[in-house]
């Protein structure tokens, strides 16, 4: 059975530190990932979700898949407001929207989708759990 319309979503803002620039003088693409997964993980607080606890019951959630869409170079001091959105959850998985936006200029640094896979300790893809189906589902 899958979702659609899930509404759960949270915006972060983070400001790009000196670490996280290449030589080009602009963020290193490897670094929008750990943005987005630190906007995934608060979205989860926000709706009450302990991954630790998950973890201790031997549920996991792995990333499996990623689509970015590069429109504009974030500098060092910007700014950045990440959004993320629960856009459909499956049996399985659950398909993540991301956007992040410069905050002074407003302009669009980026657009992306992730998906998350339930696993169990062996790697086995589980059920998401019902608790966290139900919370994911909800407008906040």
């Amino acid at each position: 059975m899958t979702t659609q319309g899930a509404r759960a979503s949270i915006t972060v803002h983070l400001q790009v530190r000196l670490d996280e620039i290449d030589i080009m003088g602009i963020v290193h693409s490897s670094n929008y990932l750990k943005y987005m997964e630190h906007a995934r993980a608060k979205l989860l607080e926000q709706q009450g979700v302990d991954l630790m606890a998950w973890v201790k019951k031997g549920i996991r959630a792995v990333l499996a898949s990623d689509t970015l869409h590069y429109r504009h170079p974030a500098t060092y001091g910007d700014t950045l407001a990440i959004s993320c959105q629960v856009e459909e959850i499956g049996h399985t998985s659950a398909r993540l929207g991301y956007g992040i936006v410069e905050l002074r200029t407003g302009k669009e640094i980026l657009e992306a989708t992730t998906t998350v896979v339930a696993i169990d300790p062996s790697g086995k893809p589980i059920p998401i759990p019902q608790e966290i189906r139900e919370v994911l589902s909800h407008s906040v």
